[in-house]
């Protein structure tokens, strides 16, 4: 009986289907209260992992999952339901491990594409060493898109850290520390003075704003918020 219980540890449990199928029916149902679980260790194949993520993209009691060395012998349709998972509104995922896990540069952009709305993912630790894998490039556009104003302030601001080191990749260091602050406008904000502003507040940029919204847009440059 599952009812009420927040933390669930099954490692090495990958061959007791019944298990799994239990498992799956608790994490579905409306009284779940699951916040931590961990199955490190289990041999996942497509048939347990994509029902796994479709319904972990309805579960919002769900925190923290360890997948770590689950997820070896998986294919491409369980990476995109994983992708469904991180895109899904409902998902109240916030720490995934998937150290050990078979992740390819294309499952890394399509992490970086899924991650691009998430506003709850805060680790999703994908190796052990920052130096694992250099292929990093998609990550910084996530975190930081410098097209516009606006897909700057639309930028996961959320993501914390990508690797088990206390080192994070070098590409996106900075962006992953700024993150850890809590105020997130004021995270999208700095982005923001630093990408389309050079860092510093120009007051030629406020010539041509009419003056009925001026002094709510000096207040936001400034750090005092909207009103």
């Amino acid at each position: 009986n599952l009812l009420g219980v927040k933390s669930l540890d099954f490692q090495y449990l990958w061959k007791q289907t019944a298990v799994w199928q239990n498992l799956f029916d608790h994490l579905q149902s409306p009284t779940c209260v699951v916040e931590t679980f961990n199955l490190n260790g289990n041999s996942f194949d497509d048939d347990k992992a994509i029902p796994l993520f479709s319904t972990l993209a309805k579960n919002s009691s769900l925190k923290s999952l360890n997948l770590s060395g689950c997820l070896l012998q998986v294919g491409d349709a369980t990476w995109t339901a994983l992708s469904t998972c991180l895109q899904s509104p409902n998902s109240g995922l916030k720490k995934l491990d998937l150290c050990y896990s078979s992740i390819t540069y294309e499952t890394l952009l399509s992490f970086a594409s899924s991650l691009s709305n998430n506003k709850n993912m805060t680790e999703l630790v994908m190796y052990t060493d920052p130096d694992w894998t250099k292929r990093w490039e998609s990550f910084p556009r996530l975190m930081c898109s410098t097209s516009t104003i606006m897909e700057t302030f639309d930028s996961n601001h959320t993501l914390e850290r990508v690797v088990k080191a206390a080192n994070q990749p070098k590409a996106i260091e900075g962006h992953l520390k700024r993150n850890h602050r809590t105020n997130k406008f004021d995270v999208a904000r700095q982005k923001i003075i630093d990408v389309h502003f050079n860092g510093i507040i120009d007051m030629q940029h406020f010539i041509d704003i009419g003056l009925e919204i001026l002094p709510r847009e000096i207040s936001w440059a400034a750090g005092g918020g909207l009103s």
